[in-house]
């Protein structure tokens, strides 16, 4: 059984003629038919409207595309790949030479708040006093330490000392990110989207309503979140406004 076949399944097991749940989620018959005859790709549903009819089903969306598409599968397999293509630098002299120029950089380019730039000089100082206490001048890093210790560092420098948007789920995306060693070049090709697109959404200036289902459980895969939690909140409040 396909995706398509298994929604319909669904709205039959729900006791739904495709007229009644047509009215129900405020689709016409023929686009709920273009659903299940695979003639419109149920991953091109927008995301809050997926949430909507995935309620009305009393289905999960991330079992359901989980099931029927593999998301999941897929992310988890790329980002593999792209973390065989773009290993950690876990040598303690070259990482602490790569982010304090990192840093001088950023200093010459007053790319971020005066206060900002002394927290973050003071969390590099303490991380590579705690690192080389560990591990001598010359030792690697463990990938348990590198995220205790660098990892929160890069967190700073990617999100620029600016606050998050009060958006909701413009904040979680973009907090994910920061707390990635992913960049944004990164994620949009591991996702199948545009930079464009997902510099958008962690500005604040993308319309959610209209990103579709596969990118939306793509990104959360992608940098670790929860999908529920991410678009549910926002779904509501745009349905309590409806």
């Amino acid at each position: 059984m396909n995706g398509c076949e298994a929604f319909k399944r669904y709205r039959e097991e729900n006791q739904y003629t495709v007229r009644k749940f047509a009215v129900t989620t405020g689709l016409s018959a023929r686009i709920i038919s273009y659903y299940e005859n695979g003639e419109r790709p149920l991953t091109s549903m927008p995301v809050f409207k997926a949430l909507e009819i995935f309620d009305i089903l009393g289905v999960s969306i991330v079992s359901f595309f989980d099931t029927y598409y593999h998301f999941k599968e897929e992310i988890d397999q790329k980002i593999m790949i792209w973390k065989n293509d773009n290993p950690r630098i876990t040598d303690l002299r070259l990482l602490k030479k790569r982010i304090y120029l990192r840093l001088a950089k950023i200093k010459e380019r007053n790319t971020l708040p005066t206060d900002k730039l002394k927290m973050v000089y003071e969390l590099y100082s303490y991380a590579f006093e705690m690192l080389e206490y560990k591990y001598g001048e010359s030792g690697i890093v463990s990938d348990a330490d590198y995220d205790e210790f660098i990892q929160p560092i890069f967190y700073h420098i990617k999100s620029g000392g600016h606050p998050l948007p009060d958006n909701s789920i413009t904040s979680q995306i973009a907090e994910g990110l920061y707390k990635t060693e992913f960049s944004v070049a990164a994620v949009a090709e591991i996702c199948g989207i545009t930079r464009q697109h997902l510099t958008k959404c962690i500005n604040g200036t993308y319309d959610f309503s209209k990103m579709h289902i596969d990118t939306a459980l793509k990104i959360c895969y992608m940098l670790n979140l929860d999908f529920e939690n991410v678009f549910k909140e926002e779904y509501c409040l745009k349905a309590n406004k409806n």
